[in-house]
């Protein structure tokens, strides 16, 4: 009984882990950060972010991702640009414009939800394992417009995780955090630049398949030399017997 248990087990943990790899995404072809590859550490205590823009060989695979650190993981939250995520942008660019010669200082207003995929990130930022966000099937995050004392913040609402895997039942809450209106302007702008990402794509695809001719010819090359090198050595044993 108890080796029947084991064995069951063992089964759970290979299909967990099978659930995990196969549900992780491709590498972009490239990544655009547009927070100037610095994390943002002025706005939250507990939640640190950057945010990147992530180029896929296919157009309505391309990402925008946020990423976060906390002070016991790193994570991703994915958001496919063919979703609401770039029309919540607008929206929250459009409440702060009309708020500019506005006397009002405080406020909060919702602006929309996205679906979203979320990673666990390793030390080298290497997804680990997907995560079921706020365990439900739409996955989606809410987020806000918030005016403070004047200032005007992109707000996250609370992000609960879970391990897809379903063998734990460890739930990880992620606080709701701010982002800065210049962050929101710089990855929304980027995001608009449909030329500029059409060239970096094709760009990046040319010299992924040069790249790939490169490792082809130089497989072939070695080959060929393992080829002659093993007949010299076939030759001088026969030479040897002699």
């Amino acid at each position: 009984m108890k080796k029947r248990i084991q064995v069951i087990f063992g089964l759970l943990v290979i299909m967990a882990v099978f659930l995990g790899c196969s549900t992780v995404p491709n590498k972009p072809l490239y990544v655009e950060n547009t927070t100037g590859n610095l994390l943002n550490k002025e706005l939250n205590d507990d939640v640190f972010y950057s945010i990147n823009y992530e180029i896929d060989k296919k157009e309505k695979k391309d990402v925008i991702s946020f990423y976060l650190e906390t002070a016991f993981n790193k994570y991703k939250l994915n958001f496919e640009t063919k979703d609401s995520i770039k029309e919540i942008f607008d929206v929250f660019l459009k409440y702060a414009k009309n708020t500019i010669d506005s006397n009002v200082k405080f406020g909060q207003e919702r602006i929309g939800s996205s679906p979203a995929f979320s990673f666990i990130l390793d030390e080298k930022n290497e997804i680990k394992e997907r995560l079921l966000v706020n365990d439900n099937d739409s996955a989606e995050i809410e987020f806000y417009f918030l005016l403070k004392d004047g200032k005007q913040y992109f707000l996250v609402d609370n992000v609960y995780l879970t391990p897809l895997s379903r063998l734990s039942s460890k739930v990880i809450r992620i606080n709701s955090f701010l982002i800065s209106k210049e962050d929101i302007e710089a990855i929304s702008n980027f995001s608009k630049n449909t030329k500029r990402i059409d060239n970096i794509r094709q760009n990046k695809l040319e010299e992924k398949k040069e790249l790939e001719k490169k490792e082809k010819l130089n497989k072939a090359k070695k080959i060929k030399e393992e080829e002659k090198l093993e007949e010299t050595k076939e030759k001088n044993a026969t030479i040897n017997r002699l």
